[in-house]
């Protein structure tokens, strides 16, 4: 029996045209009826995908034609559900029935009414892999046994005239398609608005069929049908891509939160950060001895990161310099005008930064700043630095204003207490055996051996436990509770005021001071250089005690007259670090207050920091003030009137200095001043303050630090055009000095 190529009648060709004139509105009511789904009823999409894949792999199945094509089919229906092995009998059958495509696809869509939309197109397209497979098992088998010379010339003619190069190119990439919207309905697996794409696979199922089928020639209308079903589709695709990248950023952007609170390796957190498939792709510019390279995240496997994030192109250089005392820092600057190229100081000595951040920080991160971190990080505003541990958990959202408070303290390595234990354990050995030497003629050299041996276990034993301390997370210092920690421990002192972030000229010679404990130290400071000098020199002339005055004043131009008659006064850019220090300790100190439910007004810490930030606030209109300390120990601090006020009195209380000591005398009179004046104590200079942008919890209502009342409140918005915060890099001389 010879087989011969099936061809449609003009009757199936009409019929095929119907389908052209169908309206779309007609169609989406039509598909949207035959959809009635079962929630109980669960496909494993995905699996039955990747199976349609593997047919639809050309070369693949080309090569495997070779062998025996049985073994496919046996496998097909094997692995394909009952279900799918009927929807290609019924296409078959309407192949032959010659029924139009519209009308068949509505009924295939019918016959799948019970399942979820993307179940469904992969099922279409599954029986679609079957059809395809069983017709190169079919042609294999032809092959293998013999048909004769006329009869395998006719197919092989009639496969040539369907898969010339054109038309298979366009085949493949027909079918491509197909399943790249197939694939991309599973992913939108929960998305309702791609009802419509199954009915455009079903179209398409049903016209390859008839190929494959029936044989026709591309020349026919089915070639129209397949075009026009071919555009819908890609158009389907094209139109559905955003939705796909829609889901696919939430989908990172939850990945990355769940990372931030879950993660155990740092290296993953970063891929998610710096949007790289693996860690070995080169996102990272390192700067080492002023050489460049770029590198990629296995840098920094199993080490604590500090990420500084800053707004714009300028480099935050104080911050910076700050956090890289035993933490590596990645500068991470968020550019929104891709015109804006990144300035780096050409002075420093190592630095990591992102390579470029159009390209490689990741949008899910910045989402992260804008939703989590607006509080703290704003377009324009200061910049901040999150703190990712040895595991790449984020266990601070803002860690600059803990650096700037504590500094070298946080860098410290925790390490064990040295010495030598052997000799006392040789000594109680040798007295344990005392008279033992009677007997045993060696007993001093095992004593001594034995003890070797006890050292060389207790100098390994202690090895392996500070190598586990350095690698264990918890020896990350940068952290929300090691802030909590450290505010625990410390008191309103001279200390804390001064702190030690930067090795300057100042921070040294202030901490001399304190560390003799000798020393009364004045602090002053005002926007009065008249009143500032009358203070000092006042000082000067009534005080009977060894006074050390230093002017840490934020006007520049007063620095250098005051410096003639104190003892100190500020060199360059000294005074922008002192009190943007004194805002982040003022800072981190809200910040604690607020975590653990303590009541601001109380706090002494925080009380005396914010005196002295309104005394030297840019609005403030205080003409001087002053700070009086001996060693660590604050004594008082009010405004330079009040101060002098007790000074000039000394004659009335210097009894009472003698009796006891000048600090408690001091303390005494000033109380007793203070206490006098209470009436009149509304009176005084304007004072102002101001929070940073990037606090967590800016308070509603703040009490004015000299008579109690509510301050004004105002909002301020300011742009200089430029980097105006000490943070950042600035092409100023006295800045590199």
């Amino acid at each position: 029996m010879t087989i011969q190529p099936l061809f449609p009648s003009r009757t199936t060709i009409s019929q095929l045209q119907m389908a052209h004139n169908v309206e779309e509105n007609i169609i989406i009511e039509q598909v949207k009826d035959t959809h009635n789904p079962n929630g109980d009823i669960d496909v494993d999409a995905s699996c039955l995908l990747k199976f349609v894949e593997d047919i639809f792999n050309f070369n693949a199945v080309l090569q495997e034609g070779m062998q025996d094509r049985l073994q496919l089919q046996e496998h097909i229906q094997k692995e394909i559900s009952f279900i799918v092995l009927q929807l290609s009998f019924v296409i078959s059958f309407t192949c032959v029935s010659y029924d139009d495509s519209h009308s068949t696809a509505i009924y295939l869509l019918s016959l799948l009414s019970k399942y979820m939309w993307h179940a469904k197109g992969v099922m279409l397209l599954a029986c679609f892999a079957i059809i395809r497979g069983k017709s190169k098992v079919a042609s294999q088998s032809c092959h293998r046994k013999g048909l004769s010379y006329n009869n395998m010339a006719t197919l092989r003619n009639s496969l040539n005239s369907m898969l010339s190069l054109d038309n298979e190119f366009f085949f493949n990439d027909s079918i491509r398609s197909m399943f790249n919207l197939t694939e991309l309905m599973v992913e939108l697996r929960h998305s309702s608005s791609m009802f419509l794409a199954n009915y455009w696979i079903a179209r398409s199922v049903v016209a390859y069929a008839h190929l494959l089928i029936l044989g026709l020639e591309p020349q026919n209308q089915i070639m129209r049908e397949l075009s026009n079903v071919s555009t819908k589709i890609k158009e389907i695709l094209a139109s559905s891509l955003p939705l796909l990248e829609a889901k696919r950023a939430e989908e990172n952007y939850h990945a990355l939160l769940h990372a931030f609170d879950n993660s155990s390796n740092i290296l993953e957190v970063l891929k998610l950060i710096f949007n790289v498939k693996n860690y070995k792709e080169k996102s990272i510019l390192r700067s080492w001895r002023y050489v460049w390279r770029s590198m990629g995240l296995d840098e920094f496997e199993g080490e604590g990161v500090l990420l500084l994030i800053s707004s714009g192109k300028h480099f935050p250089y104080y911050a910076y310099l700050a956090a890289t005392k035993g933490v590596k820092v990645i500068w991470v600057p968020i550019i929104n005008d891709l015109d804006e190229h990144i300035q780096m100081p050409d002075h420093l000595y190592s630095y990591y930064r992102v390579l470029d951040p159009q390209k490689w920080i990741a949008p899910e991160f910045v989402r992260f700043l804008k939703d989590k971190c607006f509080s703290t990080f704003q377009v324009g505003g200061d910049p901040i630095i999150i703190s990712l541990d040895k595991r790449g958990r984020l266990v601070h959202s803002n860690a600059l204003y803990m650096i700037f408070t504590w500094g070298y303290q946080l860098s410290e390595r925790r390490t064990m207490r040295s010495g030598d234990i052997i000799p006392s354990l040789e000594n109680e050995l040798i007295e344990r055996t005392s008279g033992a030497d009677r007997v045993i003629d060696d007993i001093n050299e095992q004593i001594h051996n034995f003890a070797t041996e006890v050292r060389i276990k207790i100098n390994d034993w202690m090895s392996d436990i500070e190598t586990k301390m350095k690698s264990s997370f918890r020896s990350y210092n940068y952290t929300r509770e090691r802030e909590q920690d450290l505010w625990l421990k410390e008191s309103w002192n001279l200390k804390l005021l001064v702190g030690l972030i930067y090795r300057t000229i100042f921070n040294e010679r202030l901490n001399e001071w304190i560390n003799d404990d000798e020393n009364y130290i004045f602090l002053c400071g005002g926007n009065n250089i008249t009143r500032v000098l009358e203070f000092v020199q006042k000082v000067r002339s009534k005080s009977q005690m060894y006074m050390k005055i230093a002017y840490v004043g934020r006007r520049r131009k007063m620095i250098e007259e005051v410096s003639r008659v104190c003892d100190y006064a500020f060199k360059h850019y000294e005074f922008k670090i002192f009190w943007a220090r004194l805002h982040s300790v003022a800072s981190s100190r809200i910040q604690y207050l607020s975590k653990v439910g303590l009541d601001e007004r109380s706090d002494e810490i925080l009380q005396g920091l914010v005196k002295l930030l309104s005394y030297e606030d840019e609005c403030t209109a205080i003409g001087s003030w002053a700070l009086l300390g001996k060693g660590k120990r604050i004594i008082g601090c009010d405004m330079g009137d009040k101060m002098l006020g007790v000074l000039n009195e000394y004659e009335k209380w210097k009894n009472n200095a003698h009796a006891n000591d000048f600090e408690q005398a001091f303390k005494d009179y000033y109380e007793m001043l203070n206490t006098s004046s209470s009436s009149s104590s509304n009176q005084h200079s304007c004072c102002a303050l101001n929070y940073p942008s990037n606090l967590d919890k800016i308070p509603d209502t703040v009490s004015c630090p000299q008579c109690n009342h509510n301050m004004h409140k105002f909002v301020t918005f300011s742009c200089c055009h430029g980097p105006t915060n000490f943070l950042y890099y600035e092409q100023d001389e006295d800045y590199k000095k």
